[in-house]
């Protein structure tokens, strides 16, 4: 067992619902609460982009849907 969980996290969909971003914290049963991993997923239905997912403590998903880890 991971004893992980989802904490806050914020979903949206653009251009008529074919492009999908997420962000997602991820909180693990020996992490403080000042931190967590974050997860940022993106997909599209109409193949602008592919399915990509990044992970880190500082996770940026810009309004053009990159994803971007920051240190």
């Amino acid at each position: 067992m991971t004893n992980l969980t989802i904490g806050n996290q914020a979903h949206s969909l653009s251009h008529q619902g074919q492009r999908y971003f997420g962000l997602m914290e991820i909180h693990g049963q020996k992490t403080s609460d000042d931190y967590c991993w974050v997860i940022g997923i993106r997909n599209s239905h109409d193949k602008t982009f592919p399915a990509g997912i990044v992970a880190g403590a500082s996770v940026f998903v810009c309004d053009n849907l990159v994803l971007q880890r920051r240190s």
